[in-house]
């Protein structure tokens, strides 16, 4: 009979071996006694220590079926090597930085523990529409400090739709995260069965939510276009008001000339701005929001353009703008974007004009999802790409899940 204990072995085997090992696991489990198998619901009361993040960095590329289960709202599976030899596995959640594979748990627990002692973990992501449809991915870890939370909170927004803060819950209302996680990197080849059953799309505009482009970033982690978060009333960045930043600009004299609201969602920046008599030209890629913008101007009788445009190819608006503003777009795009997207900005903004950016802060409690650092927005606006930073000072971004705000940057950028 096969025996749990069997497990460490067959991980201590030539690559060729592990290739063919989860078939093998799962016999193992099947075969193997109660007693020998080891599902532990971890101690809640182990006082955290500190900040922790795993990062499981791919040892072969991902399929694109593979892809989109790892970025859509789908829970994961992760095994760990008790020190008796068993496997020990946890429910959690699951997101990815490029090739690497994110998640978040608390220092100390089992897995924690586990991982400490033995690196090898088998990770499996399972498809909550279709659970025959998966992948597996195996390797080794290493692990770094999660500094700020800031995979916890990405990884909170994507199944939550909030900041669950320090103490939050984790799946199945686990305290799994909060504050406390790790990254895990794969350092030898990683196993992965890759997914079969996820819909081809049809290339028509019905079947293909995303329009014909390449989503996002963060449409990839949350599975869903950005039209989606206005289907089922406000979305949480969109509080009826225009963000008070905002406000303040207009009234030191901040906007001049055409203004262009690059990502305006539902309008409000815009309309405030163009209530004060300036042109100004609202875009987006969410066709909703869009729409109740057109409608805001029309109850209020106030003269706004709002058109549907792609970020990445503002040029085709075939219009230059003296001021442009970024109210919660720049942070959501990751490092292989942003250059694009700042390109994208420069080939619409006159020389010597205004951009303005808000954007969450990775300085302070509650930071909203996707956190940006002073040194992060220096990088991107840098003179090789047409910028020069003229300021960053901190501020707050309004949303329906803080008080009094999320911690934010506005950067005063010219360009050259």
């Amino acid at each position: 009979m096969w025996t749990a204990p069997t497990l460490t072995a067959l991980f201590a085997y030539s690559s060729r071996i592990q290739l063919i090992a989860s078939p093998l696991l799962a016999l193992i489990l099947t075969a193997s006694s109660p007693s020998d198998i080891t599902s532990v619901h971890e101690p809640q009361d182990q006082a955290p220590v500190r900040p922790r993040c795993y990062r499981a960095a791919m040892g072969i590329p991902l399929s694109e079926a593979a892809l989109q289960l790892v970025d859509g709202k789908n829970y994961a599976v992760l095994a760990t090597v008790n020190p008796d030899g068993s496997p020990q596995t946890s429910v959690v959640w699951v997101g990815r930085d490029g090739d690497d594979l994110l998640f978040s748990t608390v220092e100390g627990r089992v897995k924690h523990l586990n991982m400490l002692r033995d690196p090898r973990v088998s990770v499996t992501v399972i498809d909550s529409r279709d659970p025959e449809n998966y992948v597996e991915l195996r390797g080794r870890v290493s692990m770094t400090p999660d500094v700020g939370r800031r995979v916890d909170t990405q990884l909170s927004w994507k199944y939550d739709g909030k900041d669950r803060g320090p103490s939050g819950r984790g799946p199945r209302g686990r305290a799994d995260g909060g504050g406390q996680g790790h990254r895990v990197r794969c350092l030898s080849p990683v196993s992965c069965r890759k997914a079969t059953k996820l819909p081809e799309r049809s290339g028509t505009l019905a079947d293909d939510p995303f329009g014909g482009r390449h989503p996002t970033s963060h449409e990839r982690m949350t599975g869903l276009p950005w039209d989606a978060s206005y289907h089922d009333g406000p979305a949480p960045w969109d509080t009826g008001q225009p963000q008070p930043a905002v406000v303040r600009l207009a009234s030191e004299g901040g906007f001049a000339g055409a203004v262009l609201d690059a990502g305006c969602g539902t309008g409000e920046n815009a309309l405030h701005v163009a209530s004060l008599g300036w042109p100004v030209l609202g875009v987006d890629v969410a066709r909703t929001a869009l729409a109740i913008a057109r409608a805001k101007a029309g109850d209020r009788g106030i003269e706004a353009e709002f058109a549907v445009a792609d970020a990445f190819r503002l040029e085709r608006l075939g219009r230059r703008f003296s001021t442009v503003l970024d109210c919660g777009l720049f942070h959501t795009f990751d490092g292989g974007e942003r250059p694009r997207y700042v390109a994208s900005l420069a080939s619409v903004t006159e020389h010597h004009g205004t951009l303005y950016v808000l954007c969450f802060s990775d300085d302070g409690p509650g930071t909203g999802p996707h956190p940006v650092s002073r040194e992060e927005l220096r990088a991107a606006f840098n003179p090789g790409s047409g910028w020069n930073v003229a300021a960053i000072e901190p501020d707050r971004v309004q949303t329906s899940y803080h008080d009094d705000g999320a911690p934010a940057w506005l950067a005063t950028i010219k360009r050259i």
